[in-house]
């Protein structure tokens, strides 16, 4: 089956994907995300989906759906702003929206006339044509040394560009510590962690990773190098809260996971009760998410 769409000709039988005209060079990954997607162009397509279905089960962090997302609309040429060919439905999905005309692989093939093979005659090579040949051979054969050379070394150069750019805007926050160790707080320190990764999941241009994927890391004597290079990010959000009688104190630090940096830390100090829990978690998260988006902001002006 061939598909074109756009400047686009993916043909399924042999896995290419022409732009303009020019063959691209496709990851197997990103090929069958596209394929999947166009399989199911009638509806949106949840993360949970894509992960069963390309990835047959197995365990990997949201990063490497989000990069392969990338990719493709790189591939493509559509990016994350445009979503032009590839949308981006927030909180449930991905849905491929180009008009797309499907054509069978027959329809496209063209008619070769049957020459008759008593017609064809035989070239005997004489011994100066035969020199000719084999230097013309070696000649095809350097050329194509040199090709398969640079296609090789052409996507990783490629990949490691995409991975940082993706990743500038990709933050994991690690689980909270309870540094008091009493049971209420463990509970108050988890619903901090939560509140904060649904306001931070709010924020335009930045995705974080899914709390499944980093609670493994509570309790963690892993570096936070290590961590980053795990799930595959620059930055990560770290902190602990303590508590005194009805004092609770939360400290926070953003992290550069190349160099165990100090981006940015900050205390909050609130008044606590049981009647205004959640309105203390959220005020927290809010103030956090504020003091974040200004630092990002000064960052990408830089």
């Amino acid at each position: 089956m061939i598909f074109i769409f756009n400047s686009c000709e993916l043909q399924t039988e042999n896995f290419t994907l022409q732009v303009s005209g020019v063959t691209k060079l496709v990851e197997p990954h990103v090929f069958d995300l596209i394929l999947y997607l166009i399989d199911h162009r009638n509806r949106v397509v949840t993360r949970g989906e894509l992960f069963k279905s390309l990835w047959a089960g197995r365990e990997v962090c949201d990063a490497t759906l989000s990069n392969t997302i990338k990719c493709a609309r790189a591939c493509l040429g559509d990016d994350g702003e445009q979503q032009t060919i590839i949308k981006t439905t927030r909180g449930r999905g991905y849905q491929f929206i180009a008009e797309i005309q499907a054509i069978s692989s027959e329809t496209k093939s063209p008619n070769i006339p049957v020459t008759s093979l008593s017609t064809i005659t035989p070239i005997i090579p004489t011994p100066l044509n035969l020199l000719h040949y084999l230097k013309l051979l070696l000649l095809v054969f350097i050329l194509c040394f040199f090709i398969l050379s640079y296609k090789t070394l052409l996507p990783f150069s490629k990949t490691t560009e995409d991975k940082a750019t993706t990743n500038h805007d990709l933050i994991a926050v690690l689980p909270f510590e309870n540094l008091s160790g009493l049971t209420a707080n463990k509970y108050f320190t988890d619903g901090m962690h939560e509140e904060l990764l649904t306001q931070i999941s709010h924020i335009k241009d930045i995705d974080i990773i899914s709390r499944n994927s980093v609670m493994n890391y509570k309790h963690t004597n892993k570096s936070i190098r290590q961590i980053g290079q795990e799930l595959g990010v620059v930055m990560v959000i770290s902190g602990g809260v303590q508590r005194s009688g009805k004092k609770i104190r939360m400290n926070i630090q953003l992290i550069d996971t190349s160099t165990d940096a100090n981006l940015w830390a900050e205390t909050y100090t609130r008044s606590l009760s049981n009647e205004n829990e959640f309105i203390i978690q959220s005020e927290i998260a809010h103030a956090i998410v504020n003091d974040l988006q200004v630092l990002l902001s000064a960052e990408e002006k830089r």
